[in-house]
């Protein structure tokens, strides 16, 4: 097939990537190099010399990402490229365990658990445990998860991770290793498995059937894998069994952007592939077509310490620029006045919101910014908060859907039943036992042991579940009768929002259209879940706003103008930071922080910080502190901003104060502030309620600051002088 004229599309580090005709091939592509398009260009050449599309399998980490790609080869080369078998780890992995998974015991029909289900079931569990582990200190149940799913994808046992990872929770070490034994058997049992469980499971399958290997890894004569340095151990050998004995795989990454280790990731992974692949050719991309050289030339300093690493020298292609601006402000709310007033100046000038982003390192930085904001009356989307797919009506809904194709699925059941009044997670446990997993009995669930009131729930849920666990239920049929059942629970589980939460049950309907199953439907589901819907209407254009957002919600991102706040240590990096090897990945935070600015960077260092014992003198970003002095525009303390003496409301004050000037109405803004009430006198001991975290009992108060245990945070200082209303007794 006669491609396009590669040469002429691409850069000359480019075209040989693109073109490399050997085996094993890394690219390691430093940001803004182009990796996305080199990799598209890859697949199309690949085509245009004759491959075979459907022998060329692409892993992504998103599955919008792999169709783009393919969208972007098909017009380089034509339709052809749509059979490109291109997708994430995890689809491949149900993809290929929905055949082979009777082979490691499991039914085809197998569920998948997303990761609040895998955290409900391990709570869930811990109650379980012997008796004389009650009254020890746990993790909180997306903590007990974190800790399994680490030990999963890294290939460690439980006790390994809680060592170096959790070290606080060493007292209930051998519990834990307890608890995720307890979590293995109870998925089993209810036939499910969780993310970490599909890539695990495949990987098992390759290792261990040799003749099964081969005939999976013969479809495909090249594997191309996009973010390599964001795979764990088990992704990177699923990606070895699959093309050791062709050797024409082509990693593509950057060890310098590789920012998800909570996640499992391991950068070692990027820098051994030439290891694990020997005689591998290592190209590098270093032409950068997104920033200024000033912003290059800070990016290159952070990376110049780094211990491990493929050395690069990023290399503008745009001209001029001005060195980036490293500010230091009396504290952070100065530092928020000064951002605030850049980003008003920037607007006035005619840029465009959408081209200005703030970026910080845990949420609760920016929180003096967005009081700010909202007196300025400028506009702003915050990444972040509760997924659409983690919200507590869709997983309803969805329990009763899991259920139908698996009705072995006992936390879904257990779900179903605990919506009805008067049943409780004991009478759910005896119903349970009595289904067993057996489809047949939902048949005749008015049967099983309900009590009280719970027994006029068990005609009508037999009547549901024999519409949609019928053979050859349609899709669409199945979705309305759960939403009919489920929509008088909306109603008294949820009065505030019932009508929105309703709609976007709604949106379901809609979703399903294409899907010849409810197991295929639910599979994407979870394996790539819808964004949330507010956030999807904003990036549609219905607003134009300022973008916040944490750096790891920036990844893979652009603006014009980035505003990077509160570059100190204690805050970034963050003050558990402890590890080397933590340490070095804060290293590469701050380069993905400074490399997503194109044209001006600005990194914000308050000079004090408050902490529950007082205010605090602040160190520059440790890595920031080994790039030259030259390579910045330095602007002192703002001039008349005097620290007034005594004690300065927090963050978290700064935040309920924001809460307070917002109106209910979405996109409307005020900055009208509630009115100062009578300063709280709290004793320890004390009963309390906070806007934010909720429920909680005062563990010490002095001068209007309290630290306070919070029944789902743990502790946390709050300092509600300056902002009485944020807390109050219960």
């Amino acid at each position: 097939m006669k491609g396009p004229d590669f040469q002429a599309l691409l850069n000359p580090s480019q075209y040989r990537a693109v073109t490399y005709a050997g085996g094993p091939l890394l690219i390691v592509a430093g940001a803004g190099s182009g990796k996305t398009r080199t990799l598209v260009h890859r697949v199309a050449w690949l085509v245009s010399q004759g491959v075979n599309p459907a022998e060329i399998l692409l892993l992504t980490f998103t599955r919008k990402a792999a169709q783009e790609m393919l969208d972007r080869c098909a017009r380089l080369v034509g339709p052809e490229a749509g059979k490109v078998a291109g997708g994430t780890f995890h689809a491949l992995a149900n993809l290929l365990l929905r055949r082979h998974a009777p082979l490691l015991g499991y039914p085809a029909s197998f569920g998948i658990m997303d990761q609040d289900d895998s955290a409900n079931m391990l709570a869930k569990l811990k109650e379980s445990l012997p008796a004389d582990s009650k009254g020890k200190k746990f993790p909180k149940k997306a903590g007990l998860y974190s800790i399994v799913s680490q030990a999963a994808s890294r290939e460690k046992s439980v006790s390994e991770i809680v060592e170096t990872k959790f070290p606080h929770f060493r007292e209930v070490k051998r519990e834990m290793e307890e608890l995720a034994d307890l979590y293995e058997r109870q998925k089993r049992a209810s036939a499910v498995m969780d993310f970490d469980d599909l890539l695990r499971n495949l990987a098992k399958i390759l290792g261990q059937d040799e003749e099964t290997r081969e005939r999976i890894a013969g479809r495909y004569s090249h594997v191309l894998v996009d973010e390599y340095q964001d795979t764990n151990p088990v992704q990177a050998r699923i990606a070895w069994q699959l093309g050791r004995d062709s050797g024409r795989v082509t990693a593509v990454g950057d060890e310098a952007q590789s920012i998800y280790s909570f996640r499992g990731a391991d950068y070692q992974n990027i820098l051994n592939f030439p290891t694990l692949f020997p005689n591998a050719a290592v190209l590098k991309l270093e032409e950068n077509y997104r920033s200024v050289q000033p912003v290059l030339a800070v990016a290159n300093a952070v990376l110049r310490g780094a211990p491990a690493s493929f050395e690069k020298n990023l290399r503008a292609v745009r001209e001029g620029g001005a060195k980036p601006v490293l500010k230091d402000t009396e504290d952070v709310t100065a530092e928020a006045e000064f951002v605030g007033e850049r980003i008003a100046e920037l607007l006035g000038e005619g840029v465009s919101p959408t081209r200005v982003a703030v970026l910080f390192r845990a949420s609760s930085h920016s929180f003096e910014l967005e009081f700010k904001l909202i007196k300025e009356r400028i506009p702003f989307t915050k990444y972040g908060g509760r997924k659409f797919m983690e919200r507590s009506h869709v997983k309803d809904f969805l329990s009763f859907l899991r259920l139908a194709v698996n009705p072995r699925d006992s936390l879904s059941l257990a779900r179903i039943l605990e919506l009805h009044e008067g049943i409780g997670s004991k009478g759910a446990e005896s119903v349970a036992a009595w289904v067993g997993g057996e489809r047949e009995n939902f048949m005749r669930l008015a049967e099983a042991p309900f009590k009280g009131k719970g027994k006029s729930a068990a005609q009508d849920l037999q009547d549901l579940f024999g519409i949609i666990s019928r053979d050859g239920a349609e899709i669409g049929n199945c979705l309305a009768s759960v939403f009919e059942y489920y929509e008088p629970f909306l109603e008294r589980l949820y009065p505030d929002d019932s009508r929105e939460r309703r709609n976007e049950l709604q949106e379901f309907l809609s979703m399903s259209q294409g899907y010849g199953s409810l197991e295929s439907f639910l599979a994407d589901l979870t394996l790539d879940p819808p964004s949330d819907q507010k956030s999807q209407s904003f990036r549609r254009g219905a607003r134009q706003d300022l973008t916040l957002s944490t750096i790891h919600g920036a990844k893979g991102l652009e603006w014009d103008y980035v505003f990077l706040l509160s570059a100190v240590e204690g805050r970034f990096p963050s003050s558990y930071v402890s590890q080397d090897d933590e340490a070095e990945e804060e290293r590469r935070l701050l380069y993905v922080a400074v490399t997503r600015a194109k044209d001006e960077l600005y990194i914000t260092r308050p000079l004090m910080v408050s902490t529950f014992e007082g205010w605090m003198d602040t160190r520059l970003n440790r890595h920031l502190a080994e790039v030259p002095r030259e390579l910045f525009d330095r602007l002192g303390k703002r001039r008349g901003v005097p620290a007034a003496p005594g004690p300065k409301p927090s963050a978290g004050a700064a935040r309920s104060r924001r809460e307070g000037a917002m109106e209910a109405a979405p996109g409307k803004l005020s900055v009208d502030l509630p009115p100062r009430e009578k300063i709280l006198e709290l004793r320890k001991g004390d009963k309390v309620t906070h806007v934010t975290f909720g429920n909680g009992v005062v563990v010490s108060s002095r001068d209007g600051a309290a630290l306070v245990n919070f029944d789902s945070f743990g502790r946390k200082n709050i300092v509600f002088k300056h902002s009485p209303h944020c807390l109050s007794r219960r």
